[in-house]
Formats: C-alpha cells, structure tokens, sequence
C-alpha cells in the first residue's frame, strides 16, 4: 500500500523524503503540514477561478439575439450537451454564492428555442462548459494531493523495516556445508532399528501364537480366533461354526 501511495505522489511530482521533509517538483523541500497548506491554497485559488466562470454564464445564457440565425448542426448539438452537463455540474457546487440564480438561468436556457441563441453565445457557453470541466479537475487534483501527502506520511512513520528472504525446495540451503545439509545413515540407525523392533514385538502380534504349532493354540478376544479359520480345524468333523452344527 505505501508503494502504492509513493508511486502515486510520484506521477503528481512529489517525494517524501527521509525525515518527513516533502519535495515538490524537485525544488520545493516543505514539512507535510507546509506542503497540505501549499496545495490547499491552489485548490482554493482554482475554486475562486472556477466561481468566476459560474458567475459569467448567467449573463451569457441570458442573452437574447433576434433572428439569430439557424446555426450548424454539430454547434448545436454541443451547445445543448453543454447547457446539460453544466445543468448535472451546478450540483456538486452547492457552496457558490449564486448557486441559485445560476441553475435557475441553465434551467431557463434550456427551456427556451434554440433560434434565440447567437453563434458568439453558444461558442462562449461552450467554452465556458470546457473551462469550468478543467479547472475542476485542478481543483479535485489539488485536493488529492493532499490526502496522498497526509496518508503517506502517517504510515511511513509507522511502517518498520523488516527484510526477511528465504527460499524452499531441493536447491535451498546450498550455501551450506554438505555436513549441515544432510545427514549420514549411521547417525540415526540404532534409533530406526530399535524402532522398527517396538513395533514388531507388540503384544497384538505375539498373542495366541506362543504355541502356534500345537494342535489346540489358545484363542481368546485379543488372540487370534482360530476356529473362524475353516481350515484349520482341530477335531475332525467338529463344526468351527458353535451352534451351527449339523444344519
């Protein structure tokens, strides 16, 4: 995230440099507080240039020209995707000091025939459309800047530098001693071996097979069940089958 953050004050032309000091445009060394308070006050600056323009079109649209003419089709076509947009655009400057006498004009301007319309007034509202779209981005440009500035601050200082690498698989650990890598089959063996003789002489293994070679081996729960083997059966014609005999 904080590359991120870097990467973005980077394409606006700002650096944060070690401790805290932010350069702008490669001349400029400010503290953050000093640099939000820089692009505070041309975001302000933009606002007041944009305000102006807003104020300018109720003149502009006001006006009336007599047997104006039929203008071009394309030029009308964008004087009333003007006047729309900026009738949308009005609503995100709520704050203007004629905030109402300006959407009132829009309002009224696109209510009225299109013939009243000189060349010279559709040419300014157009302009005036393309100019208040671009000073706006300055403005919202301006403001950004700040909040990246503010973000990346805060979390430089709490970030901590850890560098951890490591690497898994076969090939890892190759700079290491063969000794360190691996180890020889002697070393374990006797523990392996006597492993190996636990689990072979367990009592499960060994239970009923002491006399294995008698003919009546004991037989129990836990030994081994014999008489469930047809065919080792001890007595000839004995059923291996108690309770089943002779069915």
């Amino acid at each position: 995230m904080l590359d991120l953050l870097e990467k973005e004050l980077a394409i606006n032309g700002v650096r944060i440099l070690q401790g805290g000091v932010v350069e702008i445009d490669g001349k400029i060394n400010l503290s953050p507080r000093e640099a939000i308070f820089h692009f505070k006050r041309k975001a302000k600056y933009f606002y007041k240039v944009v305000s102006k323009i807003w104020n300018d079109i109720i003149p502009i649209v006001n006006t009336v020209s007599i047997n104006a003419g039929e203008p071009s089709e394309g030029l009308r076509d964008i004087f009333i995707n003007s006047l729309q947009e900026m009738k949308r655009l009005i609503r995100i400057y709520p704050f203007l000091e004629n905030h109402k006498m300006i959407d009132f004009a829009i309002a009224n301007a696109l209510s009225r025939d299109i013939n009243t319309f000189s060349y010279r007034t559709m040419s300014r509202v157009i302009e005036s459309k393309l100019a208040i779209d671009w000073i706006s981005h300055l403005v919202k440009r301006n403001v950004y800047i700040c909040a990246l500035i503010g973000y990346t601050y805060s979390m430089k200082r709490q970030a901590k530098k850890v560098n951890a690498a490591g690497v898994g698989g076969p090939f890892s650990n190759l700079d290491l001693p063969l000794k360190e890598r691996c180890f020889e089959w002697s070393e374990i063996d006797e523990e392996v071996r006597g492993r190996s003789s636990d689990l072979q002489n367990q009592r499960r293994y060994k239970m009923g097979l002491e006399g294995y070679h008698d003919l009546w081996p004991q037989e129990g729960f836990v030994w081994r069940e014999l008489k469930n083997e047809p065919y080792l059966w001890g007595k000839e014609g004995e059923s291996p089958y108690p309770g089943k005999a002779g069915k």
